[in-house]
Formats: structure tokens, sequence, C-alpha cells
């Protein structure tokens, strides 16, 4: 596997927002927590994981946590 990308869209006030987005740009797995403006709020690396591994995990926790994801995005828990 050369490259991945998952990511977590949601509908907020009318306009499709990128929340969360894994990828292995930038020297390896990391996934991207993102403000509504689509600034970075947080960036956690996954350095000792391959892109197959990392895919499995990006996958994996957005399916697990894309509900509590979504509920701390609708109370600004990402614009600080």
């Amino acid at each position: 596997m050369i490259d991945f990308v998952v990511k977590l869209h949601l509908l907020f006030e009318g306009r499709s927002l990128e929340v969360i987005r894994f990828d292995c740009a930038h020297g390896g797995p990391h996934k991207d927590i993102l403000r509504p403006d689509g600034s970075k709020h947080d960036v956690k690396k996954y350095n000792y994981l391959d892109n197959r591994q990392g895919l499995k995990l990006a996958i994996q926790d957005l399916k697990e946590h894309w509900i509590v994801t979504t509920q701390l995005f609708d109370h600004g828990w990402y614009t600080d």
C-alpha cells in the first residue's frame, strides 16, 4: 500500500466540514483533528505503524468514535 486517506465529514450549519482526517503524508500515519475553519486542532502521530496498519486503525477508530467526535464538534470542543 502506498497511500491512504480516511475522513469524517459532518454537515454543520448547512456546510460539509472535514472534522477528522487520517492519512500517511508527511512521514507516516497520523490523525488530524480539524476545527470548523479547517485549521488543525491537534495531530496524533502513529509513526510506529506501517500504512496498512494505519489504514486499519483509521477505519476502526472512526467506527468506534464517530458519535463522540460528532458530539464534541457540535459542542465547540475543537474551536479552541
